[in-house]
């Protein structure tokens, strides 16, 4: 996973976990710390399904493109730590995302138009980052949407505008 290659860590559990040769260098990391794989539909193969890396005191430059390869991800939890880095437009091309938690954290710019292409998100917290500009318009694609929270950014705008598209 070359996601591995922009993380910082004080833990060592990480990326102690992360350095172990695969047994399968196509099947899930199982093994790493953090990584959920779903059972590859009783193969043993599988995908990853969840990358959950919450307050671990994590930092470092995410680069949002090197996640585009996981196909099954559903669940993307970074929160607490100090990543920082942009959301790319190519987030949008991750659909099987149900779950994006990734409250304080460095995050940075404007939250991108195709974060409404995830239909099937569910749980949306991008808080207590540095994120700028107006919620893109669009929200109501994400008709799954149960949870929002973007407070503590650089955000602006009416948030009557944002509700009417709920």
């Amino acid at each position: 996973m070359t996601f591995q290659y922009t993380i910082l860590t004080p833990l060592r559990k990480v990326l102690n976990s992360w350095s172990q040769p695969l047994a399968d260098p196509n099947g899930c990391p199982q093994s790493f710390y953090g990584v959920v794989c779903d059972d590859g539909g009783g193969s043993g193969s599988g995908s990853v399904a969840a990358i959950v890396l919450d307050g671990l005191g994590l930092a470092g430059e995410l680069k949002f493109a090197t996640l585009n390869g996981l196909r099954m991800l559903k669940n993307l939890s970074l929160a607490g730590n100090s990543f920082s880095g942009q959301l790319v437009m190519s987030l949008g091309t991750m659909t099987t995302l149900q779950h994006l938690d990734l409250p304080e954290n460095q995050f940075y710019g404007p939250i991108p138009a195709r974060i409404n292409e995830l239909w099937g998100l569910n749980y949306l917290n991008l808080s207590s980052n540095n994120f700028t500009g107006w919620f893109p318009t669009g929200i109501r694609n994400l008709q799954q949407l149960k949870v929002l929270d973007l407070h503590s950014n650089e955000i602006w705008g009416d948030i009557q505008d944002l509700f009417s598209e709920l």
